[in-house]
């Protein structure tokens, strides 16, 4: 990228793939992340890049960017960045600037038991980040130190973490792993034991469409890749007299052209 971006010494920013930019990434040594941080991305590609410009608003208000009164610019493109040196557990929340796309947590305990020794979490559905297991374990002991007037008593909660494996691997003392469903499965030889789960999960809805040609069953299934939630309408395609046009919602089973 040293080379893409220039050597010279003008302050002006240079360009990447049609987006300014203001340095290389060459030579910039690389984050080693240890436990949960924040980090910077470090921009490799970019292509795609695009500036929609929204409507502008009347009345009270104030805004930035997009000059007077012409509202304001959404800029999107496709990226690949950098985040640190891997593998990582996960991304938990994605800053920009004062807004973000957060990633709630949650924290849960189960005591291991038969027959399944598994354990599904109440946002299972929706978790995306496992932040690990550990095992709750407490201890106490009265030491007689020399010429002490009396015994000293030691106590603490302390833990090991689990030690997490792939799904589907045959799980031993002090392992575990998570289903692609968000279900915790631990070994038997840990029955008995009370963990605690850390995990982060997302409840962004996913707005999705499709085009399909409809069937002689007069029934298309949607939904496949996520799992639905709401109708958002349905609109002619193609390039006929009917292109774009929404069809009406109706209850119960359609007997009209133009409605489902």
């Amino acid at each position: 990228m040293g080379n893409m971006l220039g050597g010279g010494s003008s302050n002006q920013p240079e360009k990447l793939f049609g987006v300014k930019v203001n340095s290389s990434e060459l030579g910039h040594p690389l984050t080693w992340a240890m436990g949960c941080v924040k980090t910077n991305q470090l921009l490799f590609w970019v292509d795609g890049f695009t500036a929609s410009k929204q409507s502008s608003k009347k009345g009270g208000g104030g805004g930035k960017g997009g000059g007077k009164g012409d509202g304001s610019y959404l800029y999107s493109a496709d990226v690949i960045a950098g985040l640190c040196a891997g593998p990582i557990s996960g991304i938990g929340d994605v800053w920009t600037g004062q807004s973000w796309l957060g990633s709630p947590t949650a924290n849960e305990s189960y005591t291991i038991a038969g027959p399944s020794y598994t354990y599904t979490p109440t946002n299972a559905a929706a978790l995306t980040n496992d932040y690990g297991v550990t095992p709750v374990s407490t201890y106490s002991a009265s030491y007689n130190d020399y010429s002490a007037p009396s015994a000293t008593t030691v106590a603490n909660t302390t833990s090991i973490p689990f030690k997490k494996v792939a799904y589907g691997t045959t799980l031993t003392a002090g392992t575990y792993s998570v289903s692609p469903a968000g279900v915790y499965n631990y070994s038997p030889a840990d029955v008995g034991k009370t963990v605690q789960m850390s995990y982060g999960f997302l409840l962004t809805t996913i707005n999705q469409q499709e085009n399909d040609l409809i069937p002689s069953g007069l029934t298309i299934s949607v939904g496949s890749t996520y799992a639905f939630e709401a109708d958002l309408g349905v609109v002619y395609a193609g390039t006929g007299s009917n292109s774009g046009n929404a069809l009406t919602r109706v209850v119960g089973t359609p007997t009209a052209i133009g409605t489902y």
